[in-house]
């Protein structure tokens, strides 16, 4: 059995819910259902006080905080709509510190390939004097422990169909992050994985293009709470995780902080990024936001990735077009018409960042900001946009 819904009310930290999760449908990832957001905004206890009620029965739970009592109640729904109640679901815990004496895989596995590939033999374990002793971790990092763990603990768990794991990047480099992630995503073809991530390297942009969902926890403006929006939109992930082959680093990691962040910048490529921090530095302006990457990939995917951005109930979004002369304003008069004035939308006069051999830009052909209208105008535009941020 599966979890295909839940509603969370009155709790005291986050807003009311409702939400569908994603079921596995057979492909990598697809069973994925991702909780992020900036450190301190509630995923831990979003996952923990939700996930309680499944080993309960249906009613109202009291949570305590500074000695006050909060009822809240949760409720699940199974993939055919039923109410569900006492559901059997298995949290991989790689914190759970074990005996130095006995730091030893489980017992239970008879082998396994660790994350080098070598196979290793599993024997029963008595103690660490004991001859079939085959690994400790006594001299080991904690990273290595980590990897070792969760590979074993993992292949103890096949037969469950609900996995529940927390933060699987703690202690690992980004390539160790990669290699668990792959293998989270191969479970998450036929089971339904839960995991809290702080990491831009745990999230998969083909996994969402395949079926999978992310509940991103956005500060709330009442102090102390949260608010949960959740993205699943298979048509804007494919965009990005299968981009155009001149545009590759629409699924590179530096697109995946949008998931991490309540303020965002949109422009249109990579000479805009570069040129616009370039500014921002040489004349030591701070700021808070991040851009999307390397870029939209163009004035065309703005769009979309305005629509990303309104599904994850990002507070503040700014977007900046050229004034591209062949779609004559279209995407940029569109954008504004639908998100704006929530959002701030501006378009340059200039034709392009940067001067080309049949375009006017902002920027001079060895990078430098021309001291003309265009220069001029971009000046007042970028102060507007730093200026929506601030507010």
């Amino acid at each position: 059995m599966f979890l295909k819904r839940v509603t969370i009310n009155n709790h005291p930290l986050i807003n009311d819910v409702d939400f569908e999760f994603s079921i596995p449908n057979g492909t990598d990832g697809s069973g994925m259902n991702y909780i992020v957001g900036q450190s301190g905004v509630g995923k831990t206890y979003l996952l923990e006080t939700s996930f309680t009620t499944l080993i309960q029965p249906a009613g109202n739970i009291h949570l305590r905080i500074n000695k006050k009592e909060f009822p809240y109640m949760t409720q699940f729904w199974d993939e055919n709509n039923a109410s569900v109640n006492n559901v059997r679901f298995k949290e991989i815990d790689l914190n759970q510190d074990e005996p130095e004496e006995n730091f030893l895989y489980p017992t239970t596995l008879t082998s396994y390939s660790d994350h080098s590939g070598k196979k290793v033999t599993i024997k029963t374990l008595k103690s660490r004097d004991d001859k079939d002793y085959q690994k400790s971790f006594r001299n080991s990092g904690s990273g290595e422990i980590r990897i070792d763990r969760f590979m074993s603990k993992i292949s103890s768990l096949l037969d469950e169909k609900v996995l529940v794991i927390e933060e699987p990047e703690s202690f690992l480099d980004p390539i160790n992050q990669i290699k668990i992630l792959s293998k989270i995503g191969e479970l998450a073809k036929t089971r339904q994985v839960f995991i809290t991530t702080h990491s831009p390297y745990i999230i998969n942009w083909s996994y969402l293009a395949n079926g999978a969902s992310l509940i991103k926890l956005n500060r709330n403006t009442t102090p102390n709470t949260s608010e949960a929006a959740l993205f699943k939109n298979e048509s804007i992930a494919k965009l990005i995780a299968k981009p155009h082959k001149r545009t590759p680093h629409l699924s590179s990691i530096e697109t995946k902080n949008i998931f991490f962040s309540d303020k965002v910048f949109l422009v249109e490529g990579h000479e805009d990024v570069g040129l616009i921090t370039q500014y921002l530095d040489e004349n030591k302006i701070d700021y808070d936001f991040v851009f999307f990457g390397f870029g939209a990939g163009g004035s065309s995917k703005i769009k979309d990735l305005l629509k990303l951005c309104k599904d994850l109930k990002i507070s503040k979004v700014a977007a900046l077009f050229d004034r591209d002369e062949k779609d004559q304003g279209k995407h940029y008069e569109e954008c504004k018409k639908l998100y704006s004035p929530v959002y701030q939308i501006e378009e340059l006069k200039a034709q392009d960042i940067r001067d080309k051999a049949d375009k006017t830009g902002v920027f001079t052909d060895d990078n430098k900001l021309k001291e003309d209208e265009f220069g001029k105008d971009f000046e007042e535009k970028l102060k507007s946009i730093l200026d929506y941020f601030k507010s």
